[in-house]
């Protein structure tokens, strides 16, 4: 006898805010947008036989409602209509075109909630952060709750939620952009050179760019049509990533939205002139040349002292840095840190101070 209190598939139900995921793939990519709205069917089966579920033969989606605003999306109400969906209409109700959608839809997961049916996974296709309070309280009835936002989602809805569906998935997999149509595997390097740099310049001029600023630099190129597929990339992600290897200052961040900056580009000799800054250390030998021109030198440099020091009655040339620091070693040394650049110790002198002043020093007979 079968038990239908614990079937062997999910008992799910599908509630989806078409206005604000329509326009959200708009933004990024208007051919992906035109297949989630003209082919449901299509993501709806990939929602019932592809989508992870809680390691149970797969899931049934028992509901299915959608809510659109009909005075602009009407066109798209027969396919849904034949997809099986029940299409609630939400008609502005402000002048400046609010629709009621997402209250509508809250109530009918409230009523959901308390269906003979026991809903045990709602799946909600929004990226309104409104509905966190929603995913909330599923979670505390023991309800499954599963994502999808087109674009940029808030940090506290998708912590809300069971399963954030990844964008770039569902688009490849579920709506099947990227399939059908003959696109190169990828676009040659000095196209992307140059949807760099002009990346580079709109970071240049902004700090950042979001993931949703990206689209719109990318239409500046004619290479860059609806038909080709991002390029060959396939998603704004993965066309994102061949831009920003096509320059070294460039990176990505990830994030909530994740961002393109500039960063600082590391030179290929980077290493070897690492090198060549590393300081000597303090056991180097210095030649004898040098330490006799140290000696030579008894009055060290104070704050203020012209480039040339006085020794006996004429003006002498300043010491050298190496001079400088050999005499540091053979009459006592300066102080390690801050010793100002070239003033040399006496040979019988004192420390000099980490100011770089010090006491007059004995000097040469």
């Amino acid at each position: 006898m079968t038990d239908f209190s614990h079937p062997a598939h999910v008992r799910s139900a599908l509630f989806v805010d078409f206005d604000n995921i329509y326009l959200g793939l708009q933004n990024e990519d208007p051919r992906a947008a035109e297949q989630f709205a003209t082919h449901p069917g299509r993501w709806l089966r990939w929602l019932q036989q592809d989508l992870p579920d809680d390691s149970r033969t797969g899931r049934k989606i028992l509901s299915r409602r959608c809510y659109l605003n009909p005075s602009q999306f009407s066109r798209f109400r027969p396919y849904f209509i034949r997809s099986a969906f029940e299409v609630v209409d939400c008609p502005p109700l402000t002048r400046g075109g609010k629709t009621s959608a997402d209250i509508q839809m809250v109530m009918d997961i409230m009523d959901a909630l308390g269906h003979v049916t026991r809903f045990e996974e709602f799946i909600i296709l929004s990226g309104d952060a409104d509905f966190t309070p929603v995913l909330l309280r599923l979670s505390r009835h023991d309800r499954r709750s599963v994502v999808l936002a087109a674009g940029p989602a808030s940090a506290a809805y998708k912590a809300a939620c069971d399963l954030l569906i990844d964008q770039d998935t569902f688009l490849e997999e579920a709506i099947g952009i990227g399939e059908g149509s003959p696109v190169r595997p990828g676009a040659d390097s000095e196209l992307l050179q140059r949807i760099a740099a002009k990346v580079h310049e709109r970071v240049s001029g902004n700090g950042e760019l979001v993931a949703t600023d990206l689209p719109g630099i990318f239409r500046e190129f004619a290479e860059f049509t609806p038909d080709s597929n991002w390029l060959g990339f396939y998603s704004l992600r993965g066309m994102t990533s061949a831009v920003v290897h096509a320059r070294r200052d460039l990176e990505m961040v990830d994030g909530d939205p994740w961002r393109v900056r500039v960063c600082a580009a590391m030179p290929e000799d980077a290493e070897g002139a690492e090198g060549l800054r590393r300081p000597e250390s303090p056991g180097t030998p210095e030649s004898p040349e040098a330490s006799a021109t140290a000696e030579s030198s008894a009055t060290p440099e104070t704050p203020g002292t012209p480039e040339s020091i006085a020794v006996g009655g004429g003006a002498a040339p300043r010491a050298s840095v190496a001079s400088g620091a050999a005499g540091a070693e053979s009459g006592g040394g300066a102080a390690a840190a801050g010793r100002p650049e070239g003033a040399g110790g006496g040979g019988n002198g004192g420390f000099a101070s980490a100011a770089g002043s010090a006491g007059p020093a004995a000097a040469s007979p």
